[in-house]
């Protein structure tokens, strides 16, 4: 190209080109957030009647944007029977994480609630899961058949749905709605073990014959 004016505007309208690329797939890149499923005591291995319970950690990549959950979608099972009615469906700052523990009891009479079915709502109230520890809940509980046979595992898996806000649609009237987030999804698998103390007595047990084998053993004397 002859012309170094014409030359320039070019390379001027390729930069501001790949500057614009850059900045929107930046932009896309930081709009993304991540979800986990933490397991409460006695969750990864549950023996048959018991219930069992999931917290969540949720963390909002997006820097500019708030992160508003919409939906929970859990797995089913033949072996267990749910209470989904934990999770609190929370809004989360930009660059903010959110981590609620599995508690089934709860004050207040937030883990009454759950027990008999209605919503946990704990948005506009100083009770807070976050400020206050006491009244997690979490994500999901699951009482597990007591026929459940042993070695049973139970792959819980759990999808969120969320959209990106101007700001907390729980106390900005003004907040817009940006655009949807991906469904975002876990997994945490439970395997249907016996009560420890059953384990103890099948374990004494053992030991006991043992002993008793080699007490009645032999002795061939020389």
């Amino acid at each position: 190209m002859n012309n170094p004016a014409k030359a320039g505007k070019l390379l001027k309208a390729i930069l501001a080109l790949a500057a614009a690329v850059l900045f929107f797939t930046a932009s896309a890149l930081a709009d993304t957030y991540t979800f986990a499923a933490l397991p409460g005591p006695g969750t990864t291995h549950a023996a048959p009647g018991s219930t069992v319970g999931w917290g969540y950690s949720i963390t909002n990549n997006s820097t500019t944007k708030w992160l508003v959950i919409t939906g929970l979608d859990a797995s089913t099972s033949a072996f267990i029977t749910a209470n989904p009615y934990f999770f609190d469906f929370p809004s989360i700052a930009p660059g903010a994480s959110r981590i609620v523990p599995y508690n089934p009891f709860s004050p207040y009479g937030y883990s009454f609630l759950a027990a008999n079915g209605y919503a946990h709502q704990v948005k506009n109230t100083p009770f807070d899961p976050v400020t206050n520890p006491l009244n997690a809940l979490g994500l999901y509980q699951a009482k597990i058949s007591v026929h459940a046979p042993l070695g049973t595992v139970i792959n819980q898996r759990f999808a969120l749905d969320a959209v990106w806000m101007t700001g907390d649609v729980d106390t900005d009237l003004s907040a817009q709605f940006v655009g949807t987030a991906p469904t975002n999804s876990t997994a945490s698998p439970s395997v249907v073990t016996p009560e420890p103390a059953t384990l103890t007595l099948v374990g004494m047990g053992i030991f006991g014959l043992a002993f008793g084998v080699k007490k009645k053993k032999p002795i061939t004397l020389p």
